[in-house]
Protein backbone atom coordinates (compact mmCIF):
# COMPACT_ATOMS: atom_id res chain seq x y z
CA UNK A 1 0.00 0.00 0.00
CA UNK A 2 1.43 3.54 -1.24
CA UNK A 3 0.00 6.85 0.83
CA UNK A 4 0.59 10.19 -0.02
CA UNK A 5 -0.62 13.38 0.70
CA UNK A 6 -3.19 15.60 -1.30
CA UNK A 7 -4.63 19.01 -1.16
CA UNK A 8 -5.71 20.05 2.54
CA UNK A 9 -3.70 17.10 4.25
CA UNK A 10 -6.29 14.43 3.11
CA UNK A 11 -3.96 11.27 3.67
CA UNK A 12 -5.46 8.72 0.81
CA UNK A 13 -3.82 5.12 0.97
CA UNK A 14 -4.03 3.43 -2.66
CA UNK A 15 -4.77 -0.04 -3.72
CA UNK A 16 -5.54 -1.30 -6.85
CA UNK A 17 -8.31 0.51 -8.23
CA UNK A 18 -9.56 1.50 -4.77
CA UNK A 19 -8.57 4.49 -3.13
CA UNK A 20 -10.15 4.76 0.44
CA UNK A 21 -10.00 8.20 1.96
CA UNK A 22 -11.42 6.55 5.75
CA UNK A 23 -10.20 2.95 6.72
CA UNK A 24 -11.91 2.80 9.82
CA UNK A 25 -14.97 1.31 7.79
CA UNK A 26 -15.55 0.31 4.45
CA UNK A 27 -18.87 0.10 4.04
CA UNK A 28 -18.37 0.86 0.39
CA UNK A 29 -16.39 -1.90 -0.88
CA UNK A 30 -16.01 -3.63 -4.19
CA UNK A 31 -19.14 -6.06 -4.15
CA UNK A 32 -20.67 -2.91 -2.93
CA UNK A 33 -19.98 -1.10 -6.04
CA UNK A 34 -20.37 -1.55 -9.98
CA UNK A 35 -19.12 0.70 -12.73
CA UNK A 36 -20.27 -0.27 -16.07
CA UNK A 37 -18.89 0.07 -18.69
CA UNK A 38 -15.48 0.65 -17.66
CA UNK A 39 -13.82 1.71 -19.75
CA UNK A 40 -16.53 4.06 -20.98
CA UNK A 41 -16.68 6.46 -23.49
CA UNK A 42 -20.55 7.37 -23.26
CA UNK A 43 -22.67 6.73 -20.16
CA UNK A 44 -20.90 5.42 -17.26
CA UNK A 45 -23.52 3.16 -14.63
CA UNK A 46 -23.18 3.20 -10.79
CA UNK A 47 -24.60 0.71 -9.03
CA UNK A 48 -24.44 0.77 -5.63
CA UNK A 49 -26.35 -0.93 -2.40
CA UNK A 50 -27.31 1.73 0.59
CA UNK A 51 -29.68 1.85 3.19
CA UNK A 52 -33.41 3.57 2.51
CA UNK A 53 -32.86 7.47 3.11
CA UNK A 54 -29.17 7.50 2.89
CA UNK A 55 -28.00 10.40 1.86
CA UNK A 56 -25.32 9.64 -1.17
CA UNK A 57 -22.17 11.81 -2.84
CA UNK A 58 -21.54 11.40 -6.53
CA UNK A 59 -18.81 13.20 -7.71
CA UNK A 60 -16.44 12.62 -10.59
CA UNK A 61 -12.92 14.14 -11.08
CA UNK A 62 -10.05 14.96 -12.58
CA UNK A 63 -6.78 13.77 -11.61
CA UNK A 64 -6.43 17.19 -10.70
CA UNK A 65 -8.91 16.81 -8.31
CA UNK A 66 -11.22 19.66 -10.17
CA UNK A 67 -14.93 18.47 -9.93
CA UNK A 68 -16.30 17.71 -13.27
CA UNK A 69 -19.47 16.00 -12.41
CA UNK A 70 -21.31 16.06 -9.16
CA UNK A 71 -24.65 14.05 -7.81
CA UNK A 72 -26.36 14.47 -4.55
CA UNK A 73 -28.81 11.31 -4.39
CA UNK A 74 -31.33 9.81 -1.55
CA UNK A 75 -30.68 6.05 -1.48
CA UNK A 76 -33.48 3.51 -1.39
CA UNK A 77 -32.90 0.67 0.67
CA UNK A 78 -31.09 -1.95 -1.69
CA UNK A 79 -29.96 -1.55 -5.27
CA UNK A 80 -29.29 2.33 -6.04
CA UNK A 81 -28.42 2.96 -9.59
CA UNK A 82 -27.35 6.49 -11.53
CA UNK A 83 -25.83 7.36 -14.69
CA UNK A 84 -23.01 9.68 -15.80
CA UNK A 85 -22.63 10.69 -19.32
CA UNK A 86 -18.80 11.18 -19.97
CA UNK A 87 -18.94 11.61 -23.93
CA UNK A 88 -17.80 14.92 -23.85
CA UNK A 89 -14.49 14.14 -21.45
CA UNK A 90 -10.98 13.76 -23.22
CA UNK A 91 -9.39 9.99 -23.16
CA UNK A 92 -7.97 9.62 -20.00
CA UNK A 93 -8.22 8.95 -16.39
CA UNK A 94 -10.51 10.10 -14.14
CA UNK A 95 -11.58 9.21 -9.96
CA UNK A 96 -15.12 8.54 -9.18
CA UNK A 97 -15.73 9.52 -5.24
CA UNK A 98 -18.74 7.78 -3.90
CA UNK A 99 -19.74 9.49 0.19
CA UNK A 100 -21.95 7.32 2.33
CA UNK A 101 -22.58 7.51 5.58
CA UNK A 102 -19.22 9.72 5.89
CA UNK A 103 -17.02 7.09 4.03
CA UNK A 104 -15.45 7.86 1.04
CA UNK A 105 -14.16 5.82 -1.58
CA UNK A 106 -13.03 6.87 -5.08
CA UNK A 107 -12.57 4.38 -8.07
CA UNK A 108 -11.21 4.87 -11.28
CA UNK A 109 -12.64 5.13 -14.15
CA UNK A 110 -11.55 4.78 -17.76
CA UNK A 111 -12.64 7.19 -20.48
CA UNK A 112 -11.61 5.51 -23.66
CA UNK A 113 -12.97 6.08 -27.16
Amino acid sequence: MIHFTIAQGTALAVSSDRLTKNEKSNELNKSQVALSPNPVSGVLKVNFNAEDGTDVGVRLLSLEGKTLVQQNLKAVSGNNETSLNVQSFANGIYLLEMDIKGVTTSYKVYVQY
